[in-house]
This record gives C-alpha cells, structure tokens and sequence, in this order.
C-alpha cells in the first residue's frame, strides 16, 4: 500500500430523493469511508468478496441491534447474515484506529491467522442536522445458530500497550 492510501477519505451525500447514482433514502445523510484501500485489501486478504460484503451490510433486510450497548455506550448491530458485527465509536477511537491502521494492516497481511479483532471497515454518517457518528465493522467470531452464555467487555484504553506492542 501506498502512504496516502491510509490517510484516503472517500465522501458520498445521499438525499431523500436521490439521483443516478445514489437511492433515495429516509434522510438526507452524507458518508465517509476511511482508508477504503487499505480495508478492501484487509477484506480480500480474509477472502470477503467486495459484492458479498457490501450486500450483507446494506441488503434489503434491517440490520438488528445486539440486545444491550457496551458499557462505553457503544451500540452493536449484526449485518443482514450475522458474518459482521457494526459497532459505533467515538471519535478518540477512529482517530486511535487511524494511527495505528498502517501497522495493523501490516500485521493482519503477515499473520492471517491472528487473534486479533479483523476491522474491514471504518466510517462515518452524518444526517443532516445531527453529529456524526463514527463506526466500524468487524468480523463476528460467534455462529449465528449458538447462544452466547457469557460476555466480557475488554476495554481498549487497557490493552492499548499490548495491542500496539502485538502489531509492531
């Protein structure tokens, strides 16, 4: 990858009555992709086809809500086919996500078989009149079919030392 493709942006504005490119949606909203090279080779590297990916998450079923947030405050919603998992984030974490985003690319390329949460995407909507709301989506580990029996809420701030040590 080339320097500039970890600091990408690509931006889309969506409104209600859409044009050729874009649908009509409920809201007028605008979109921002981070890094959208470096997560499509991320995505490719875990063999997620680019069509496959993009349908799970914005296919014609609703996304459904995990039943509790996060004690951050962080909602989680599970893609159309349960395969990723959309997490809301505050913006210290997509700025943190960003700066390391070269190193954990790097790592993740090198250790496809690694422990570590696989991002495939890091976004931001804004609907016209609110704030922007930063999300990510990752890979769900857990089988759509089982049943969770318990949870544990690891915090980033706490492993941060390790995580960056991990990828280095």
């Amino acid at each position: 990858m080339a320097p500039e493709d970890y600091t990408e942006t690509a931006k889309w504005s969506f409104d209600s009555a859409g044009n050729e490119y874009t649908p009509s949606s409920q809201h007028d909203f605008k979109f921002k992709d981070y890094s959208p090279w470096v997560f499509r080779s991320l995505r490719e590297s875990f063999m997620i086809d680019a069509a496959d990916y993009l349908v799970s998450l914005t296919g014609k079923y609703v996304l459904s809500e995990l039943s509790s947030p996060g004690k951050s405050g962080s909602l989680f919603y599970y893609s159309s086919d349960y395969r990723f998992i959309i997490k809301t984030i505050h913006r210290t974490e997509h700025e943190y996500l960003r700066r390391i985003l070269r190193h954990y690319h790097e790592h993740m390329r090198r250790n496809t078989n690694s422990l570590l949460t696989r991002f495939f995407g890091l976004h931001r909507v804004r609907v016209r009149g609110s704030l922007n709301i930063y999300f990510v989506v990752m890979g769900n580990i857990f089988p759509p079919n089982r049943d969770i029996h318990e949870i544990y809420d690891l915090k980033v701030l706490e492993l941060v030392d390790v995580y960056t040590h991990v990828i280095q």
